[in-house]
C-alpha cells in the first residue's frame, strides 16, 4: 500500500519473483487508480540466457479472465496472421486464455467470490449467492479437460492425443463458455441472486 502511495505522485520501480507480492501491489495500485506497468524478465527460449524483457507483460490477475475477452484477442490475431506456425502458436495461446477463463467463472461466477485467490480471507456470507447447477459444474469440468487438450504445456498420451487446435474449434469454444455464463445468470436472475 505504501508503495503504491508513492507512486502515486513519483515512478516506483519494483522487482520481484514473488507472484503474491505482486498481485497485492495490481489490487491497490487499482483502488488506488495508480497505473501499473508491468514487464517480465526472463531466460531466453532459445539461447538460456536471462536478461529478455516481454514488454507489457506479467502475470495476470484473475479478474482479468472474469470474460473471454484475451482468447478472443488472440483468435483474432491469428485469424490475420499469414504464418501457419504462428497462428498454431496464437490458437494455443487463445485456448490457454480460454482454460484460465474458466477458472476465473468457477471463483468469480459459480462460486461467487466466496474465495479468492491470495485473498485476505474467505466470504462465507457471500455462499447464500451460489446458485448451483450441476449441468453447469459438469459442463466446467468436462470444458476445463478438453481446453487443456489443446494446450502445449500438457503432455497427451498417444492414444488420446488432442486434436490439432484451430480457429474454427477456438471459436466454438469460445461460443460455448458465453452460452454456459449467460445460462448461469438466467439462472441468478430466476432465483433472485443477481
Amino acid at each position: 500500500e505504501r508503495l503504491v502511495g508513492e507512486a502515486s505522485g513519483r515512478q516506483v520501480i519494483l522487482f520481484t519473483h514473488d507472484l503474491h507480492f505482486l498481485y497485492l501491489v495490481k489490487s491497490y495500485a487499482d483502488k488506488a487508480k495508480v497505473g501499473v506497468v508491468s514487464h517480465w524478465v526472463q531466460r531466453g527460449a532459445h539461447d538460456g540466457k536471462p536478461g529478455h524483457i516481454s514488454l507489457n507483460n506479467s502475470p495476470l490477475m484473475e479478474k482479468e479472465f472474469k470474460s473471454p475477452t484475451r482468447a478472443k484477442e488472440f483468435l483474432d490475431r491469428a485469424q490475420k496472421e499469414p504464418s501457419p506456425q504462428e497462428q498454431q502458436r496464437l490458437v494455443e495461446q487463445g485456448f490457454g486464455y480460454l482454460r484460465s477463463t474458466y477458472e476465473a467463472f468457477i471463483i468469480f461466477d459459480l462460486l461467487g467470490e466466496v474465495v479468492i485467490r491470495f485473498g485476505e480471507r474467505i466470504s462465507p456470507g457471500r455462499l447464500k449467492d451460489v446458485v448451483w447447477d450441476p449441468s453447469i459444474v459438469e459442463e466446467v469440468i468436462h470444458k476445463h479437460e478438453v481446453l487443456s487438450g489443446y494446450v502445449d504445456a500438457h503432455l497427451h498420451s498417444d492414444a488420446f492425443a488432442a486434436q490439432k487446435p484451430t480457429h474454427a474449434i477456438l471459436k466454438k469454444e469460445i461460443e460455448s463458455f458465453e452460452a454456459m455464463k449467460t445460462k448461469l445468470k438466467k439462472l441468478k436472475r430466476e432465483v433472485g441472486k443477481v
